[in-house]
């Protein structure tokens, strides 16, 4: 960006860009003789030295482009290889760079909020208290806040105060499952034996589908 003088005319102002090889991009009606122009890059720092040298110019500066990111707090987010493929050094092997779901990308058009998406993981298991699907565990070891779906038809809470959702021993919502806690959401109709799993490929995708790991907006 380049503001010349009030007095220099616009012919003037064609001429010396003419004359460093600037190309006119944009003139500015609320600032006069401010205008924008784009040199080679190879020629920035010199077409910045010559527009300083002349005398029609009051100053110059490169036109800096600013934009909203969302810088990741997930600790681990460079060992997660999946979702950023920098060719990093994961688990002694090498990466392969841009190998992943460019899941930063995917971040920038949508951050979570608005309308929920619901997906289904059909596999053996999961840790639902790791940090990444749980934000507290509670003092029976249950996760008390998390990104699990729990069963709506289960009676909420805890009525007795004793670590099982709604009463303890009794069949809340009739599925033939006592004391589903949450979140082992097995739904109405359905049997299963649990979903507690500590260590397994299941909680690592599980936990980048609905991590917790929240990202602030900064500007670049």
């Amino acid at each position: 960006m380049v503001q010349f003088k009030p007095e220099v005319t616009l012919q003037t102002i064609a001429s010396v860009n003419t004359t460093i090889g600037a190309e006119l991009l944009h003139s500015y009606v609320n600032v006069p003789n401010l205008v924008l122009v784009r040199v080679s890059p190879d020629r920035l720092a010199a077409a910045i030295t010559e527009f300083i040298g002349r005398s029609e110019v009051l100053y110059v500066h490169p036109d800096y482009e600013l934009e909203l990111y969302h810088p990741i707090n997930d600790p681990d987010f460079s060992k997660q290889w999946g979702l950023q493929n920098l060719g990093q050094l994961v688990n002694s092997n090498d990466g392969l760079r841009q190998a992943d779901v460019r899941a930063q990308q995917a971040w920038d058009e949508w951050d979570g909020t608005g309308n929920a998406v619901r997906i289904a993981v059909i596999d053996i298991g999961v840790d639902y208290t790791h940090p990444d699907l749980c934000k507290q565990v509670n003092a029976q070891g249950h996760c008390a806040d998390g990104n699990i779906w729990k069963n709506p038809n289960e009676t909420p809470g805890d009525a007795d105060s004793n670590g099982c959702p709604g009463i303890c021993g009794f069949d809340d919502d009739g599925d033939g499952q006592t004391d589903e806690l949450p979140p082992t959401p097995w739904p109405t109709g359905t049997k299963g034996s649990g979903m507690t799993m500590r260590m397994g490929i299941s909680t690592i995708y599980t936990g980048t589908i609905f991590t917790t790991t929240t990202r602030t907006p900064n500007l670049r």
